[in-house]
């Protein structure tokens, strides 16, 4: 189970702001993040064509990126906050490029199970300020997943009640679900 913010390229947002993969703030600028988390690499994965995993990998490498990894039709690699932003502008061949939020430790046994895991995997009031905007989309890559999880719909349901509950509950507020043009396009892969 991956949870991943997401970019790209068909839409008209290449600012600061890519549907999701944000290039964080200074500091100064009140992004919350401490020094420490701004250092941290951030996990990032970009889907391409079939054949083109190699290419893909030498323009992540060549903006940056580290611990470049190639599977089919992906290429999985780490980098700064801003790799994310500079790869999907740089990267030809990238179809989407996301940054990956959290893996779950394991498999999950059902919608209380995914209800927890995403509730627990980001600080989502400080991710997500209530005034922006969320969608979640849902791929289920094998049939091996518990059975209330494979409606996709209902799983999408749980995965944005978790993330506004949470943010509910912090701030009394919460951000909407906008499905036209979010602010916020999160993708959660069940394998």
């Amino acid at each position: 189970l991956v949870l991943a913010a997401g970019a790209s390229k068909d839409r008209k947002t290449c600012s600061s702001r890519l549907r999701g993969v944000r290039s964080r703030l200074p500091l100064s600028s009140g992004s919350g993040e401490t020094e420490e988390e701004m250092r941290r690499p951030r996990r990032f994965s970009a889907s391409c064509a079939g054949g083109f995993e190699g290419v893909l990998a030498k323009e992540l490498r060549d903006v940056g990126a580290q611990k470049v990894q190639q599977f089919s039709r992906n290429v999985k690699f780490t980098g700064p906050p801003g790799i994310g932003c500079r790869a999907l502008i740089a990267a030809r061949t990238a179809a989407a490029i996301d940054e990956v939020l959290a893996v779950a430790p394991g498999p999950l046994g059902g919608r209380e199970d995914l209800y927890d895991f995403v509730r627990q995997a980001q600080d989502w009031p400080r991710l997500i300020p209530p005034e922006e905007t969320l969608r979640v989309g849902i791929i289920l890559a094998t049939r091996d997943v518990a059975q209330d999880l494979r409606h996709t719909h209902y799983s999408t349901l749980t995965v944005s009640k978790a993330i506004t509950d949470s943010c509910r509950e912090a701030t009394g507020l919460r951000p909407s679900v906008d499905l036209i043009a979010p602010d916020w396009m999160l993708h959660l892969v069940l394998h």
